[in-house]
């Protein structure tokens, strides 16, 4: 490349032009012209260089002189140098054969009025204007370059090129080089054709009046001070120096990268257009925007720079502006209409005021506005109608409480939390999949305009008045509308004391019932999609229905407590609490179903995790029901299970229980627990009874379970209930309209233990060996001091013992057996009463002090025993322990001895001396064996005997004859031994033996009875109902199908019935109807190919 010629050499010969005049001109015409000068306007003078040298040598330039303010200067192949300011009109380095130059020696200032036009050189060489640390002031610049080898040149070191107009750079051999920090100011077009060069520390400044753009050169520094505004040509990346914007700056879709340790400055007054695909400059160390300075986006979808605004305006119908991280705004924030502005996580902190006329879009977790919100520290947020502001992060989120809100968006995952009450002038909009947590506060709306709601996600409130409908709902009534869209989720979640409302509404698509505040519904609900009652929660329906819309399949998902008080139950008709129409979920095994009608109600036969039983009146079971975790009968609740059964299942390690403060009836025949046919399985290890419970047996021939922990008792009903098993009674038992056979296991009367009802038709049988126990009789302070009722009795009569402790409290028991149990040769059977009680002293509490009564009726008298010649005996002391003398009562009647002791069976006899019995029984027992029941007896000695009749009986009251033993030796004083064995088939439950000893004189005496119990054998043949009125049912189990063959006869052993039916294999129902006979006792034989069944019958 060829050298620049800044200043003339000393061999450059300097070209001078001078003007021919002619050697003498005539007088009249130096006149004239003198004359012309006088009045004609100074013309410009184009000077041409003619050779090198210093442009004030007037020898270089023609005409020789040196140029001024008004003329054109030609440099034409010549190297001119400047020591002082210049003005010229016009300047051109020309094309010429020769390099054409001109050099500014020192900081002289050159001032062209019109252009500076550097034309392409002649050759192979430079045309170049060399400014170096001087000024080129001009109106215009004109850079026309040729080839590479031929290049036009204007250069500066730190001098400033000051051009008002337009500089054009023709092609790319046109260049302006800085060499040192000098200026180039430009207030026109620069051309975008040729070459810039601002070295290391150039600046450019465009100043213009008017539009100007920026081309793509490689910058240093640069200032805008145009203030209508320089606009990019192109990306310009990067820019090597500051950029420092006085006037407009736009961007124009460009990019505008910086380089460090750059600094982008706006001063005051500035501002900058970030349009198109532009964003914010980029790549500077430092921003410097000034308070008054303005930055306006308006392009397309945009990335907000997070930077110290003044102010910022976000402009652009229908694009996204995002905010790329936390930035300040010292002024103002303009958001336009129809502009998304989304904030993400940022903050814009610091802001003075601003106005959202479009769309805010922010996932800051701390709310719109506030300290740690999004605005934070806001002077003044102004949201105008056209206004949408969008919660969207996707995470727990806070919304600012505001009255001014026009459209609101809660969007994206996790919880949306309001900080207080807020008011809506536009639409509430809960995206699908968005959480809006109301809390206790409220959505009010508006006057003008109304505010409304639509929910797609979920709405969480634990505001006490419910979701809508008042003035005191969640969502106001004010509102003009709240819908609630497909998959949209109301979540009541109210927690702590109180009730929370469940809004009557018929257009719910899923409920979340949460936490463990009460919630009640104040009317029915439709629901089109799921209910869901979580785990803690509870739910009141009272009595209204949860209801299915139409052409939907909804479901109601159970996990926590329900209440209800619909006495048509929970679930299974139209009726019910649930719909039936609805799907009921499985239960879960936390969920605690209530029934707590104030009236009778119906209890859904389901199978329950938990369910409890509340409130007055009946609760009655509509079938059997499952318990997967507890049942809950509370204190004055009744829970009527019939004769259906509660099952058990165990789930996840969680063994079910029941627990029963209140009355639980059954009339289950096998009784209330213990058994797997009872109604409570007995797989329920876990019952607990409170003593102010109640147990009520009310079916009429069920089995009354043995417990230890039995509060009261009550037996409804006409028959006989037969104990199981052990019992204790802590509180009451009510022998309402049963009596109750204990047979061979005792039951335990507590010290603060009852009985009521008690009377000859119903009381407490003794059977077998069971025994009548009562504790704490005495005059302890604790004790029950007065006269204590035994009501006991054998099956054939009541018989009571009544005891007075006046020593120290002691427990007793008693047990009265038919006989006299005595071997007093002074006491004979017929003499006495054929009762013998047993009182045993259970404690050794110190020496009791016992008065004891026995009652006895006039059936229980031995045939020759005089009643007005009583007293009570110990049999085992063969002593008598009372005087003798009238029994008191009539009928029953009643003996008294004082001074009781101890332990003892007694009697009540005569004393009167009885000729030898005939026979002396050592011992009689009766037993069941694989063929029915076995008796053995000893005799120690027999006189004039004939033998003995075997008898048995089903109620120890009426026995017939089943065998006849012969005696072995009718006149014996050694030991005999005897044996009977009854084969009798079909015998269940308790059955009472006895001996009818009978002389050749037919004198006879009877021994016993004895007890066999039948339980353990198979019920294969039952009667329903026992006792009957005119008509029974025979329930056959038949191995075969066949005939079976009816026998009934009376006590006398005539044959009132036979009939012969047809059976099929299994369950038969046979009906037999007796409306003509009278009632008494029967006893029904039925046969088949296989099997002989006996049942004892009453009629009534």
């Amino acid at each position: 490349m060829p050298t620049f010629p800044f200043l003339p050499s000393k061999n450059a010969s300097f070209e001078v032009l001078s003007p021919r005049w002619p050697k003498k001109l005539p007088s009249g015409l130096l006149l004239c012209c003198f004359v012309l000068l006088l009045v004609s306007p100074a013309r410009a003078i184009t000077y041409a260089s003619i050779g090198n040298g210093d442009w004030n040598n007037a020898l270089i330039w023609s005409p020789a002189g040196i140029p001024g303010p008004g003329d054109d200067v030609i440099i034409n192949g010549h190297a001119i140098g400047i020591s002082n300011d210049l003005n010229c009109r016009s300047l051109t380095l020309a094309s010429a054969v020769n390099p054409s130059s001109l050099s500014v020696l020192g900081t002289s200032k050159i001032t062209v009025a019109q252009t500076v036009t550097v034309n392409q050189p002649g050759g192979n060489f430079l045309n170049v204007l060399n400014i170096g640390k001087g000024q080129l002031i001009a109106a215009g610049l004109v850079i026309n370059g040729g080839n590479s080898q031929r290049e036009s040149v204007v250069k500066a070191e730190d001098g400033i090129i000051e051009i008002s107009g337009s500089i054009t750079l023709n092609n790319t051999s046109a260049r302006i080089i800085f060499t040192g920090p000098g200026n180039l100011k430009v207030s026109g077009a620069l051309g975008v054709n040729g070459s810039l060069d601002f070295g290391t520390s150039a600046t450019i400044i465009f100043s213009g009046k008017a539009m100007q753009t920026m081309p793509v050169y490689t910058y240093r520094d640069i200032i805008i001070e145009n203030p209508v505004g320089v606009k990019l040509g192109g990306d310009l990346n990067p820019v090597y120096g500051n950029v420092t914007v006085k006037g407009l700056l736009d961007l124009n879709g460009y990019s505008l990268i910086g380089s460090a340790p750059n600094t982008f400055t706006m001063e005051n007054g500035a501002t900058m257009l970030v349009s198109g695909n532009s964003a914010f400059p980029a790549g500077f160390t430092t921003v410097n925007l000034n308070p008054i300075s303005e930055v306006i986006y308006q392009g397309n979808n945009q990335d907000i720079a997070g930077v110290n605004y003044s102010r910022l305006t976000l402009k652009g119908t229908g694009t996204t502006k995002t905010l790329k991280g936390n930035c300040a705004i010292s002024s103002t924030m303009n958001l336009d209409n129809g502009v998304t502005f989304d904030l993400g996580a940022f903050q814009v902190n610091g802001i003075g005021a601003a106005a959202i006329y479009g769309y805010i879009k922010t996932a800051m977790p701390n709310g719109l506005v506030g300290p740690v919100g999004t605005f934070n520290n806001s002077g003044g947020l102004t949201l105008a109608a056209s206004s949408t502001v969008e919660y969207n992060m996707n995470g727990n989120q806070l919304i600012t409480s505001r009255n001014d809100y026009k459209n609101l968006i809660i969007s994206n995952g996790g919880e949306k939390t309001i900080l207080g009450n807020i008011t809506m002038g536009g639409k509430l909009t809960i995206n699908s999949g968005a959480v809006l947590n109301t809390s206790t506060f409220q959505i009010l709306s508006s006057i003008i305009p109304r505010g409304s709601v639509a929910i797609n996600g979920t709405l969480r409130t634990s505001r006490s008045e419910g979701l809508s409908g008042t003035t005191r709902t969640a969502l106001h009534r004010d509102l003009t509308s709240v819908v609630l869209g497909p998959g949209s989720t109301i979540d009541y979640n109210a927690q702590g004391s109180g009730v929370q409302v469940i809004t009557s509404r018929n257009d719910y698509q899923n409920i979340v019932l949460t936490n463990n505040r009460m919630k009640a519904l104040q009317g029915n609900i439709t629901m089109a999609g799921k209910l869901t009652v979580y785990e803690g929660a509870q739910l009141r329906l009272d009595d209204y229905q949860v209801l299915e819309a139409s052409g939907t399949a909804a479901s109601i998902e159970i996990l926590g407590n329900v209440e209800l008080t619909n006495p048509n139950g929970l679930y299974s008709t139209t009726k019910t609490a649930i719909h039936s129409n609805i799907t009921l979920l499985p239960l879960g095994i936390n969920s605690n179903i209530i029934y707590d009608a104030m009236g009778a109600q119906n209890v859904t036969a389901l199978n329950y995790g938990g369910l409890t039983i509340n409130n007055i009146d009946i609760k009655t079971v509509l079938g059997n029901i499952t318990v997967r975790h507890f049942l809950l009968v509370d204190e004055d609740a009744t829970f009527d299970m019939d004769t259906y059964q509660v099952l058990y299942q165990q789930v996840s390690g969680v063994d079910p229980y029941i627990a029963i403060n209140g009355t639980f009836r059954t009339a289950r025949p096998k009784g209330f627990c213990n058994r797997s046919v009872s109604t409570i399985v007995k797989q329920f290890r876990d019952i607990y009874l409170n003593t102010n419970s109640t147990i009520v047996y009310y079916g009429g021939n069920e089995v009354v379970s043995g417990r230890k922990d039995y509060g009261n008792v009550v037996l409804e009903g006409g028959q006989v209930r037969t104990l199981d098993g052990p019992a204790v009674i802590n509180t009451s038992l009510d022998l309402a309209g049963s009596s109750l056979d204990i047979g061979d296991f005792s039951i335990t009367f507590e010290a603060s233990a009852v009985f009521y009802n008690v009377s000859s038709a119903t009381y407490v049988i003794q059977s077998g060996a069971g025994r009548l126990f009562q504790k704490n009789i005495g005059t302890d302070p604790d004790g029950n001091s007065g006269q204590v009722l035994f009501p006991v009795g054998t099956p054939l009569s009541y018989t009571p013992l009544y005891l007075t402790n006046n020593g120290p409290n002691n427990n007793f028991s008693v047990l009265v057996t038919n006989g006299v149990n005595t071997d007093s040769t002074r006491i004979h059977p017929d003499g006495a009463v054929s009762r013998t009680w047993d009182l045993v002293l259970e404690t050794n509490n110190g020496v009791p002090n016992v008065t004891l009564t026995l009652q006895w009726n006039t059936g229980d008298e031995g045939r020759i025993f005089d009643r007005n010649k009583s007293a009570i005996a110990n049999s085992a002391q063969n002593s008598w322990v009372s005087a003798f003398g009238q029994a008191a009562g009539v009928n029953p009647y009643l003996a008294t001895a004082t001074g009781i002791s101890g332990s003892s069976p007694f009697i009540v006899g005569n004393a009167v001396v009885m000729p030898i019995l005939p026979v002396s029984l050592t011992y009689f027992k009766a037993t069941k064996n694989a063929s029915g029941a076995l008796l053995q007896w000893e005799t120690a000695s027999e006189k004039n005997n004939q033998g003995f009749h075997i008898q048995a009986s089903p109620d120890g009251r009426n026995f017939e004859t089943v065998g006849f033993v012969t005696s072995a030796n009718s006149n014996s004083n050694t030991t005999q031994e005897y044996k009977f064995q009854d084969k009798q088939n079909g015998k269940t439950g308790l059955w009472y033996y006895r001996l009818k000893q009978t002389d050749f004189d037919g004198t006879v005496a009877f021994y016993g009875p004895k007890v066999v119990d039948f339980a353990g054998i198979k019920e294969e043949a039952n009667v329903y109902p026992n006792p009957f009125h005119d008509q029974f049912t025979l329930q056959l189990n038949a191995t075969a199908t066949g005939a079976v063959a009816l026998t009934l006869v009376d006590l006398s052993g005539k044959t009132i019935y036979t009939a012969v039916r047809e059976v099929l294999k299994g369950e038969n129902s046979v009906p037999v109807t007796l409306g003509k006979y009278p009632a008494g006792i029967y006893i029904l034989t039925a046969r088949t190919e296989t099997q002989t069944y006996t049942i004892r019958l009453i009629k009534k």
